[in-house]
């Protein structure tokens, strides 16, 4: 009789809390009861255009003897929006606020990613404050990457919709 294949564990890299406003319902300990019921070695927590959980969620979770890893998933666009003085602001604001170019899971590696991922949630925020939307530029990404891992998959991302319209071009950029 063949052995069975020894379970693999499983690790949620794209766990919204509550703290995602309209997007997700659960609490951070019952991620951390999920986590350990399902022997999970570590969880990253991405909730939407924040960090509001991080810290209540890196402590639920070390104490329930799982790796917690922190993230944000924040939308992006190519390049930032412009005001044009005769039609007020350029088309590209108006994907902006529709999702950008799509949707990064940002999860941090080390101290620097860290702060890097503070440095892009406030700039989402803060630098685009008049449009219905936060949002980062790839620019952005460019300049705070150091200590980040980005996750480009699923259909939110930026690779998959430039796909899904037909620009091979653009998503390979």
């Amino acid at each position: 009789m063949a052995k069975a294949p020894p379970e693999l564990p499983f690790v949620h890299l794209r766990v919204r809390s509550a703290y995602s406003l309209l997007e997700g319902a659960i609490t951070v300990p019952r991620i951390a009861h999920l986590a350990t019921t399902n022997r999970m070695p570590a969880i990253a927590l991405t909730d939407t255009d924040n960090l509001f959980g991080a810290l209540e969620f890196s402590e639920a979770i070390w104490a329930a003897g799982v790796q917690p890893i922190i993230g944000c998933t924040l939308s992006v666009v190519m390049k930032a929006p412009e005001q044009d003085g005769r039609n007020g602001w350029h088309e590209s604001v108006q994907r902006a606020a529709r999702g950008g170019e799509g949707a990064l899971a940002l999860l941090v590696k080390n101290e620097a990613g860290y702060q890097n991922l503070m440095r892009l949630s406030s700039k989402a925020f803060l630098e685009h404050k008049d449009l219905s939307g936060s949002f980062v530029t790839f620019d952005d990404l460019a300049d705070h990457n150091e200590g980040l891992i980005a996750l480009t998959g699923g259909p939110d991302g930026p690779v998959d919709r430039a796909l899904a319209d037909g620009d091979g071009d653009k998503a390979a950029e």
